[in-house]
C-alpha cells in the first residue's frame, strides 16, 4: 500500500488556459496559489489474479489573475482579485481500480475510472457531473516455436463498455473555451510480435 501527499505554496502560480475557439492553451498567472492533496493505492498478487485501486483528493486555488487579464471577462477578473477560486483542471476525488486474471496464453481484464468533475461555470464556481467509464479487454499469446521466444500477442479491449455520454468541460469557467467529452464506446484490436 503507498501512501502520498503533497502541499505547494506558490506566487504567480502559472495555470494554463484554452481561450477563443482555438485548442491552443496560453499561460496565465494567479498572485498566490495553494495546492495540495493526498493519494492511497495499493495492488494485490497471487498467481494468475491481480487487482488494484487507487483514490486520489486534491484541492487547488488561485487568486488574483495579474497576467492576460485581457482574456477573462471583468466581472470576473474582479472576483477573483477579491476571493480565491479552484482551479479549472481540478477533480476533487479521483478514483481507479481494476482486476485481471492470466492463465496460460490468456489474460482477462476489467478497470473503472471515476472522477467527481472537473470545474465550469462563474469563476469555476461549478464542477461537470461526475463520471465512471468502464473498460474490459482480452489477450491470448501464440508461441510460434514453443518457447518463450517468438509469440505473437492478439489483443481485443472495449473502452466504455457502457457508453456513457459524460462531459469533461462545458466550455465554461475561467480558461477553458470549448467544451469537451470523454470517450464513447471504442473497440480496439491489437497485435503484437516478441521476438
Amino acid at each position: 500500500m503507498n501512501v502520498d501527499g503533497f502541499y505547494k505554496q506558490a506566487k504567480n502560480l502559472v495555470d494554463l488556459g484554452q481561450f477563443g475557439d482555438a485548442v491552443i492553451f496560453t499561460p496565465f498567472n494567479y498572485q498566490y496559489g495553494v495546492v495540495y492533496g493526498a493519494e492511497i493505492s495499493s495492488t494485490y498478487k497471487q498467481r494468475g489474479f491481480s487487482l488494484f485501486g487507487n483514490f486520489a483528493y486534491v484541492l487547488t486555488r488561485g487568486k488574483n489573475i495579474i497576467s492576460q487579464q485581457f482574456t477573462i471577462e471583468n466581472d470576473e477578473l474582479a472576483y477573483i482579485a477579491q476571493n480565491s477560486i479552484p482551479l479549472d483542471h481540478q477533480s476533487l476525488y479521483t478514483a481507479s481500480a481494476g482486476v485481471s486474471y492470466q492463465w496460460t496464453n490468456d489474460e482477462v481484464y476489467a478497470d473503472i475510472l471515476y472522477g467527481s468533475g472537473l470545474r465550469s461555470g462563474f469563476a469555476n464556481s461549478q464542477s461537470e457531473p461526475q463520471y465512471y467509464p468502464i473498460n474490459i479487454g482480452y489477450e491470448h499469446a501464440f508461441h510460434l516455436d514453443g518457447s518463450r521466444h517468438d509469440i505473437v500477442k492478439l489483443r481485443f479491449d472495449v473502452l466504455n463498455l457502457l457508453d456513457e455520454s459524460y462531459q469533461i468541460r462545458s466550455g465554461t469557467g475561467i480558461g477553458v473555451g470549448a467544451p469537451q467529452y470523454g470517450q464513447r464506446r471504442t473497440l480496439y484490436a491489437g497485435i503484437a510480435y516478441d521476438f
